[in-house]
């Protein structure tokens, strides 16, 4: 993963839904990720999630285990999102 830019930083940080595509997160490093997914809820995340974490959300559920596995894109977000990435 490369450094997000300050464009990519600002386009990850609005609407994940409007904003965060899957150029945008391919380039963008771990905390710029975390930030476009701090920004999603509901059907949003649901779909960033669909067309943009496909190969690293199959990763991360993977090396989750029970509380952390159900609660993987949340509290354990940081630590599990940030393995996926490398």
């Amino acid at each position: 993963m490369g450094s997000c830019s300050g464009s990519c930083l600002d386009s990850c940080s609005g609407s994940c839904l409007g904003s965060c595509s899957g150029s945008c997160l391919g380039s963008c490093s771990g905390s710029c990720l975390g930030s476009c997914l701090g920004s999603c809820s509901g059907s949003c995340l649901d779909s960033c999630l669909g067309s943009c974490l496909a190969s690293c959300l199959g990763s991360c559920l993977a090396s989750c285990l029970g509380s952390c596995l159900a609660s993987c894109l949340g509290s354990c977000s940081g630590s599990c999102l940030a393995s996926c990435l490398g």
